[in-house]
């Protein structure tokens, strides 16, 4: 170890006459001397908070051997989800977590997902989830987040779509911005992932995105170059695909030329989990932190090193990238203030409450279906496999635990009050093209339970076999879980677990049930210990069915076992009453009651991490739900939950109202049942383009993609880009979203109306006038045209919007500013972001269909 020099010694003048003061002055500044000496030997430069952030990094990696030095780029294979710490010198380990809407670190606030996020077109509101982000990981002891997630939205059945914002780079921006401002303001780091191009599920660990550079600079790159450059983000994970052949991971011209060349990145790159392929290649490109072990930056970076291969200053640079975010967001310090109460706090809910609230789009509204009127409004159908549980998010690695889950059934229930007879039938499973309901829990008593305790005992396993102690034991009153590839509870994986739910049934009416189970895997039905089903299924979803007389009132012993063999995880039971079948119940209760409301959509097992949809379909007989439910009920509301487009034409013109709910986190039950009784004004609006197809997208006929690689031939018309330079009219329109009031958009004005060449910018301003009588909030969006360009430009670019708030009959003055960055391309043969001379057409409205003002300005 090498001496610890003072770095100060007090120094004292001499004056004529003073050597009787010198010399009693001469005990003292030896032992300030000997004191100063002391406390830097005690306190290195690099734990001196006063100390410029550069230089306490340069001073502690000059103090680190080659061997630690590897070791910090490295995650640490014994949690999989952190860096490895060095006791000798103090540095601490990075701790981390997913996910993008809720820290996946045992319950937490389960937040709407992204795309929910997006559909608010509330930036404020963004870094308020941020916020709660930040804070709910530092109270579970992380200080990384792995997100937010900023992939374009550019195939419609993408899996990981609806962890994503959408399919527009300026709005992703927005929202990516103050989501990192959020997480970081509380000394979280954020990641913003997947860099780059990385847009299918499908073939995403070795598939290779083709493109060309003007398509990935204007589409695929702004929103990450927005999340360095303006947000500060200090992280980046590279994704797993190729780009233009070579892996992200290794991608010298994304890591090095761009981001930290020409982006002036000062983090550190980190790789998606297992998304390395090489150790000199990776090291050599960019990549600063192999996660989650250092399969090839441990021992063989540090024998490449060693051999000439690669420059121990390449190792250097990436230790110093990791530090640097160590020291400035704190972690050293002990300014990170860890605070339990924020761990799905009440405070947090309620942000949670407010995204899905202001994310939930109103697709459609005839006849003043909505909102409902509790004076006029007796009974409700509430029916749909989406409708009494609470589908708070997709699959994969963002799923969230979280406790409650309030379902659409429980909030309508709730809203409607003691007047309001609802109603409830599922109508039918998500998947399955059979009868099946599951089994309404007052019919159902656990082992083990209290008296008037509903539901069946639950225990978790792990391993499948039902081996061991149970993981988690509690009475669950719904088992009817597509966990996909989620934990089924903290602490198991969805491939190594077993699960058994028992408990009494009791009938309420005698006759021929029929009695089902599915899963994927296998699992067993017992009744009065006797096996009943026998479901062997392995790899993909599977359901049997028997049926049994049973008489009204007399308690059946229930078993149902589950050994989680079948990947994806999967496992419900549930039941049909004699003499019925699940969409008869449905279209019955539909009949009976003044309105219908069909909750439909997909769930985790469909959509999530690690896969992408087949289609863009409603699965199993959800159509045929729909279509029975509003012959019998012409008052029908359809409210779909997901997180990718979903084909409406079977029934969109038999319907007066529909909803698109997305995933709404765990108040989406109460969120819901607010805009359906006209508690809050709707005021989401689409951040993706609806198809009526999926042969109508722009990337059909390029994906999935052919010998390895997928070909982006649509170029920079992604999303409704791409609709409306062939005018093809998409069922619903990016932006596009209705209110219960109405908005009047007026007096366009452009200062000046030319921008000249020492200008910057040009002030946009309109006034906004709510005309309806119902308070509400609008998105005002600002697009921009190129009237004559040299190259193809799109019609029309999103590049500005404001969500105002409006009483009845008020006005607000709503500004923008324009600048050259909104104007311009990217020149593929300058190399360089071109804002030709010539006329722009400002076009100002509610949609990207829907533009109600236009101005023409010039560039000079």
């Amino acid at each position: 170890m090498r001496t610890i020099q003072s770095r100060y010694v007090p120094q004292k003048r001499v004056i004529a006459g003073g050597f009787l003061m010198l010399a009693l002055l001469v005990p003292s500044i030896i032992s300030l001397i000997s004191i100063e000496i002391a406390v830097s030997a005690d306190m290195p430069l690099y734990k001196n908070t006063e100390a410029p952030v550069e230089q306490r990094v340069e001073d502690l990696l000059g103090r680190m051997t080659l061997e630690e030095k590897i070791n910090m780029v490295s995650g640490d294979p014994a949690t999989g989800f952190s860096t490895l710490p060095n006791e000798r010198l103090g540095i601490p380990k990075f701790t981390m977590s997913d996910g993008p809407h809720g820290v996946r670190w045992g319950i937490s606030t389960c937040f709407p997902t992204s795309v929910t996020m997006a559909s608010t077109w509330n930036e404020a509101l963004i870094e308020q989830v941020g916020v709660a982000l930040g804070r709910e990981a530092l109270a579970k002891g992380r200080n990384v987040l792995l997100g937010p997630c900023i992939n374009i939205h550019r195939v419609p059945m993408g899996g990981r779509n609806f962890e994503s914002f959408a399919e527009d780079p300026y709005l992703v921006s927005r929202m990516a911005v103050n989501y990192i401002k959020g997480v970081q303001s509380q000394g979280v780091v954020a990641t913003p992932k997947h860099y780059a191009a990385n847009n299918q599920e499908k073939e995403r660990g070795t598939i290779s995105v083709e493109i060309d550079d003007r398509t990935l600079r204007e589409i695929y790159l702004p929103h990450f170059k927005a999340a360095i450059t303006e947000a500060g983000a200090w992280s980046i994970m590279a994704a797993y695909n190729r780009v233009n052949g070579t892996y992200n991971a290794e991608h010298k011209y994304l890591l090095t030329d761009i981001l930290k060349g020409e982006w002036g990145f000062k983090g550190f790159a980190m790789s998606d989990w297992g998304a390395v392929h090489s150790t000199v290649e990776t090291a050599l490109s960019g990549l600063d932190l192999e996660m989650p072990t250092g399969a090839y930056t441990s021992d063989k970076l540090l024998k490449a090193v060693k051999d000439g291969q690669a420059p121990e200053s390449v190792v250097d640079d990436k230790v110093r990238r990791i530090l640097r975010a160590m020291i400035t967001t704190g972690l050293f310090d002990g300014k990170i203030k860890i605070d339990k109460k924020w761990e799905n706090s009440p405070e947090h809910r309620a942000t949670a409450l407010e995204v899905a609230r202001e994310g939930i789009v109103l697709l459609k509204n005839e006849g003043g279906v909505l909102p409902l009127d509790r004076s006029k409004v007796h009974s409700i159908a509430v029916i749909g496999p989406n409708a009494n549980i609470g589908r708070a998010g997709g699959g994969g690695s963002s799923y969230v635990t979280s406790l409650p889950i309030i379902s659409p059934l429980d909030g309508i229930r709730k809203a409607a009050g003691s007047k309001v007879d609802v109603r409830f039938a599922m109508g039918c499973d998500i998947q399955l093209s059979v009868d099946f309901e599951n089994i309404p829990s007052e019919h159902l008593s656990p082992t083990g339970g209290k008296e008037g305790e509903h539901g069946l005992l639950a225990e978790y396993f792990t391993g499948v076999n039902l081996e061991g102690a149970p993981v988690v034991s509690r009475v669950e009153k719904d088992i009817f879980y597509s966990w996909g590839a989620s934990e089924p509870v903290p602490g198991l994986t969805h491939e190594n677990f077993s699960a058994r739910w028992s408990g009494t049934l009791i009938p309420p009416i005698s006759g021929t049930y029929k009695l089902s189970i599915v899963s994927n895997g296998v699992s067993y039905l017992f009744i009065n210990d006797k096996l009943k089903i026998n479901n062997w299924v392995y790899g993909e979803s599977g359901g049997k069915s028997v049926s049994m007389e049973l008489e009204a009132g007399k308690p059946y012993k229930i078993r149902f076992e589950y050994l989680g063999t079948g990947g994806r995880a999967q496992a419900k039971i549930g039941w049909m009453l004699p003499g019925q079948n699940s969409i008869t119940g449905a279209t019955k209760i539909a009949a009976e009651s003044d309105v219908a409301v069909v909750f439909a959509g997909i769930d985790s097992s469909i959509e999530g991490e690690g896969h992408d949809r087949t289609d863009i379909e409603l699965p199993g007989l959800q159509n045929d739900l729909i279509e029975a439910v509003t012959a019998a009920n012409p008052k029908t509301i359809v409210v779909l939950i997901n997180g990718t487009p979903l084909i409406m034409k079977h029934w969109i013109d038999k319907v007066p109202a529909i909803v698109e709910a997305w995933y709404p986190g765990q108040e989406g039950g109460r969120a819901i049942a607010e805009i359906l009784f006209g508690d809050v004004n709707p005021s989401g609006k689409l951040p993706v383009t609806l198809p009526n197809s999926w042969e109508e997208s722009p990337a059909y006929g390029n994906y999935p993609g052919v010998d390895g690689k997928v070909y982006y031939k649509e170029g920079i018309f992604v999303g409704y880009r791409y609709y409306d330079k062939n005018d093809i009219k998409p069922v619903y329109p990016f932006g596009h979203g209705l209110s219960y009031t109405t908005f009047d958009y007026t007096d366009l004005n452009i200062t000046p109306d030319k921008m000249g060449s020492d200008q910057e910018t040009v002030e946009v301003s309109l006034e906004v006038k709510n005309t309806g009588k119902r308070a509400g909030k609008e998105v005002v969006q600002l697009y921009v045209r190129d009237v004559q360009a040299s190259v193809e430009r799109p019609v029309r670019e999103l590049k500005g919007f404001r969500k105002i708030q409006l009483e009845p009959g008020e006005s607000k003055r709503v500004v923008f500013e324009i600048d050259r960055t909104a104007l311009s391309f990217y020149d593929v043969n300058k190399r360089q972001w071109v804002a030709e001379p010539g006329e722009f057409d400002i076009q100002i409205g509610s949609s990207s269909r829907d533009t109600r003002l236009s101005m023409i300005f010039r560039l000079e």
